[in-house]
């Protein structure tokens, strides 16, 4: 049976400016390229979240928990992807995910997340001097760590990937470094969950068979077993 992977969505502007949720083209077909049903997991609280400011947006409430729980049930894997803002929603649904012990993949700020977690946010980002953010299809190589999940997955060392990211973790939290680039961490996991794998580039976009490598595996992994 095909497992469905919720992807949690993204606020955003459609063409005629109003206020939407939606999840990219790249993260769908992804998905469905790896055998996988996507999922859009929209947040249960009843606001504009591209308009609302940090100091506006209150917190869930207990029903609206209870409403979002009912939602990521649903999910046999949980998709983390790239944004310019994280929200109360997507550390709920991580933390969830980590309950359950439901595969999760996160993407850039998902990766930033997933390394912040269990730090109370007390491990900030950090705003680059020199930006990874390059609009190419390929930015530069991450050297992958032997003896590790990604590197099992890979099948190789180092691969060139893409990098839209402008921020960086200082360190992972209670998770493994799977990937570097200089002093950048690129990509973590951890062994204590069925999966748990965060990449600071976008698989999803690359080209070549890496990404889909990883798409392949995550989406395996999360399908249940009867």
């Amino acid at each position: 049976m095909k497992p469905i992977i919720g992807i949690l969505a993204r606020p955003s502007k459609s063409l005629n400016d109003n206020d939407c949720l939606i999840i990219e083209e790249y993260y769908k077909n992804s998905i469905l390229n790896s055998g996988g049903i996507p999922f859009m997991v929209v947040p249960p609280q009843g606001v504009s979240f591209y308009s609302v400011s940090k100091e506006e947006l209150k917190p869930m409430t207990d029903k609206e928990k209870e409403d979002y729980d009912r939602i990521l049930s649903i999910c046999d894997g949980i998709l983390i992807p790239g944004s310019t803002r994280v929200y109360e929603y997507d550390s709920y649904a991580l933390k969830y995910a980590m309950d359950k012990n439901i595969p999760v993949l996160g993407i850039c700020a998902g990766m930033q997340l997933m390394a912040r977690i269990d730090t109370d946010f007390k491990n900030e980002l950090i705003d680059e001097e020199n930006s990874h953010y390059v609009e190419a299809d390929i930015a530069h190589k991450v050297s992958i760590s032997p003896n590790t999940l990604l590197h099992s997955i890979i099948g190789c060392d180092e691969i060139e990937v893409n990098s839209y990211h402008k921020y960086k973790v200082p360190s992972c939290g209670n998770n493994k470094i799977c990937a570097m680039c200089g002093d950048i961490i690129e990509a973590i996991e951890n062994d204590n969950y069925k999966f748990f794998l965060g990449v600071q580039w976008h698989p999803e976009r690359l080209k070549n068979e890496y990404g889909k490598k990883i798409f392949d595996y995550f989406t395996q992994v999360s399908k249940k077993i009867h």
